[in-house]
């Protein structure tokens, strides 16, 4: 499976979303490969339930670094059709990564002769 490429400013990277099996859009996250450094950034969807004012309270609380015994956790069930995806996913990674390396091998290589 070939992903889409994306290019921002100098930046150019892979993006693949997932959502929950549940289908909320509370429940989702974002992998980027970066495909200059190949760094993978994994970035989940912060969701609040509270009123405007328990989130001034609960960020008040973290300001002066109260922490939570259980910490702030949610959870993204993903869906059996992803899993391929995500393996995908991944074998691009090891591509970038492996041609990120063979590129930084050949630039020491031609600084060396």
């Amino acid at each position: 499976m070939a992903f889409k490429k994306y290019t921002e400013g100098t930046a150019n990277y892979i993006l693949d979303y997932y959502e929950c099996s549940c289908y909320s859009s509370e429940h989702c996250f974002i992998f980027r490969i970066d495909l200059d450094d190949g760094q993978v950034y994994l970035s989940p969807y912060l969701c609040s339930h509270f009123s405007f004012f328990k989130r001034l309270i609960y960020g008040i609380k973290y300001i002066f670094g109260h922490k939570s015994d259980y910490g702030a956790f949610d959870e993204i069930i993903i869906k059996r059709e992803d899993i391929k995806n995500l393996r995908n996913l991944f074998e691009e990674y090891d591509k970038v990564h492996e041609e990120l390396e063979k590129r930084s091998k050949e630039k020491e290589d031609g600084s060396n002769s």
